[in-house]
């Protein structure tokens, strides 16, 4: 998700109700209105750092952004990963099992897969747990 579109999200639930963010809308609007500025101040500088260096890949929220969004305090997964762009098969299955890293599945996976012998490194999400190393949609 490009962090514009997070700070355009967060904005449009601070100032409408939701049917589709209930939880969050409720916390995002309950926020006193010091903390949500704030909040917004520390995405535009993550905007700007984006854009200032050119940056193609996203790179993870602010820590205290995601965690005062309830990121960390698992409000509700299906709307934080709706919210968040995240691919609905990998969002189910975070909740589902409550995945909080690469783990065992996934190791097995990397082993399964046959890799060129110039390949010495395999890159993994940060702040992201894939439903499968081999989702598409991830």
């Amino acid at each position: 998700m490009e962090i514009e579109r997070l700070y355009k999200k967060i904005v449009e639930l601070r100032d409408n109700d939701s049917d589709k963010f209930q939880v969050l809308s409720k916390h995002i609007q309950s926020m006193p209105d010091d903390m949500f500025e704030y909040i917004l101040k520390r995405l535009e500088k993550q905007i700007e750092i984006v854009k200032k260096y050119e940056i193609e890949i996203r790179p993870a929220i602010d820590p205290f952004v995601s965690s005062e969004l309830g990121i960390y305090r698992r409000l509700d997964d299906l709307e934080l990963g709706e919210l968040l762009d995240y691919p609905k098969c990998c969002v189910e299955s975070f909740s589902e099992t409550a995945r909080y890293g690469i783990d065992s599945e996934h190791l097995k996976e990397i082993e399964n897969m046959e890799f060129d012998e110039d390949t010495y490194a395999v890159i993994l999400p940060s702040g992201f747990i894939p439903c499968s190393i081999n989702c598409k949609k991830a």
